[in-house]
């Protein structure tokens, strides 16, 4: 296997280890809120959870479609304004349905950066970027 190959390798296993941890913050936030202030909080936390995780999804393909430019990117870039219109959409209709309730959705939508943060601690590393000689 090349050095290009080994770094791919490891970035894909660097964010397959950030998506497990996102997912599982997300799950004990939602736990947590259900036992503390009820099925209802708990779903809406679950749901910014939801919500969360699959913005690091696509966050993560758009990002990768950028860097490696295979191929065009104008679709990725349309991609990303929907990605922003469904997120900021969704999350509004959500709210203004009362389905759940703002502090819910933010409380769910935290397992994003603090998953990130418990990954970036105790998960795999990242390559380092060293130049041959």
């Amino acid at each position: 296997m090349s050095k290009k190959e080994d770094d791919a390798a490891a970035n894909d296993s660097t964010l397959k280890a950030a998506l497990k941890y996102v997912a599982a913050t997300g799950l004990a936030f939602s736990v947590i809120a259900a036992v503390v202030e009820g099925i209802r909080f708990g779903l809406g936390v679950f749901a910014g959870a939801v919500i969360a995780l699959v913005n690091l999804i696509v966050l993560a393909r758009i990002v990768e479609a950028f860097l490696t430019k295979k191929g065009n990117t104008a679709p990725w870039a349309i991609i990303a304004v929907l990605k922003l219109f469904f997120l900021l959409g969704g999350v509004w209709l959500l709210m203004k349905s009362e389905a759940v309730s703002g502090v819910a959705l933010v409380a769910g939508y935290m397992s994003l950066p603090v998953g990130a943060v418990i990954a970036s601690l105790f998960g795999p590393k990242p390559p380092e970027d060293t130049k041959e000689p």
